[in-house]
């Protein structure tokens, strides 16, 4: 009886266009039923960047973070050094930039009679070590001082006076009904900004607002070992 036996030798070069609009392409060899070799890249089209800031009242510094001109919206804001005013600009669609990723598997078998056989494997992943924003920084709103804005309305000054005692025609989120009222209706942002609810005057801008804060993973490596019987 003779033992079995798979011997093969093959080249394979596959291109996968997924819906996402993201691709990917693999190239593998395999020689001898021993050694299998793979390349694997991937390219990304980024993430969309939304702004946010703190609405409502502070905790620790802050509020409840609210998408603020809607989920993968983004403004640009800026402030003067001198007076502290606030611009803000119109609210466009942004992304993070595409950036491509390269993974290499190796591995290789050695066998041992009909049913044993020991496996090693080495999977590199970023191999050429790329360094892309995968995300920005997206608050506005700093959170090392207590920075908040807060929609008005006369429902909550009522609020305000008559059950905690200071006048005020901010909505904070204690004042109940006429507060989530007010939140989920439409706001000035910009006036709000350069007239905060926290301090009267213009909050005060994150200073890493729109600077990159998440990098792709560095190349790293994972070494395997498998033995089968």
């Amino acid at each position: 009886m003779f033992p079995a036996q798979r011997n093969y030798d093959g080249v394979e070069l596959r291109l996968t266009k997924t819906s996402s609009k993201h691709w990917a392409d693999t190239l593998s060899e395999g020689k001898h039923n021993a050694t299998d070799f793979g390349l694997f890249s991937y390219v990304y089209s980024g993430s969309p960047e939304t702004t946010y800031q703190d609405v409502g009242f502070w905790f620790l510094g802050g509020a409840f973070p609210v998408d603020t001109v809607g989920r993968g919206k983004w403004i640009d804001v800026t402030q003067n050094p001198t007076t502290g005013a606030i611009t803000v600009g119109n609210p466009i669609t942004r992304r993070t930039p595409w950036y491509t990723q390269s993974d290499l598997s190796l591995s290789h078998n050695y066998k041992f009679g009909e049913t044993k056989a020991i496996r090693f494997t080495v999977t590199a992943y970023n191999i050429f070590n790329k360094k892309s924003v995968t995300a920005v920084n997206e608050q506005i709103d700093s959170g090392f001082a207590q920075n908040f804005i807060a929609p008005t309305s006369a429902a909550c000054r009522a609020v305000n006076i008559g059950t905690f005692g200071f006048d005020s025609t901010s909505c904070f989120f204690f004042d109940g009904a006429p507060a989530y009222a007010s939140y989920e209706h439409p706001y000035n942002i910009s006036a709000l900004m350069n007239a905060s609810a926290s301090s009267g005057g213009p909050l005060t801008v994150n200073s890493q607002y729109g600077k990159p804060y998440l990098f792709q993973l560095p190349r790293n490596i994972r070494l395997g070992l498998k033995f089968t019987f």
